[in-house]
């Protein structure tokens, strides 16, 4: 509230105050939001070996169980798989770690 009304007693309409002064301000908290929900998606296991009974259905993560058979565990490839599905998750965070850490230290007004 405080941001909005001193954009307003500078002169600043609704939608200029909400382009100009909100959106800027909330832009690191919606990128943390995004990445640890993707994260979340990304690391549920449990969730998509229960409910999606279509092997095609399930996400990259859950199709490490087709390296585990009755015969033996193919290790090298669960390794290679698992540096390839970590490729994502360390991308995302080499390329946006400043608004990460902005989204969740930072704030606005200091009241």
């Amino acid at each position: 509230m405080s941001l909005d009304d001193a954009a307003r007693i500078d002169g600043c309409g609704v939608l200029k105050s909400f382009f100009y002064i909100m959106i800027p301000a909330i832009r690191t908290g919606v990128v943390t939001v995004t990445v640890i929900s993707f994260l979340n998606g990304w690391n549920d296991l449990a969730y998509s070996m229960t409910f999606n009974v279509k092997p095609e259905m399930r996400p990259l993560t859950a199709n490490i169980y087709k390296f585990v058979s009755k015969y033996g565990t193919k290790w090298n490839c669960i390794m290679a798989y698992g540096a390839i599905l970590v490729l994502p998750v360390v991308l995302i965070f080499v390329f946006l770690q400043k608004q990460i850490v902005g989204g969740l230290t930072a704030g606005a007004v200091k009241e």
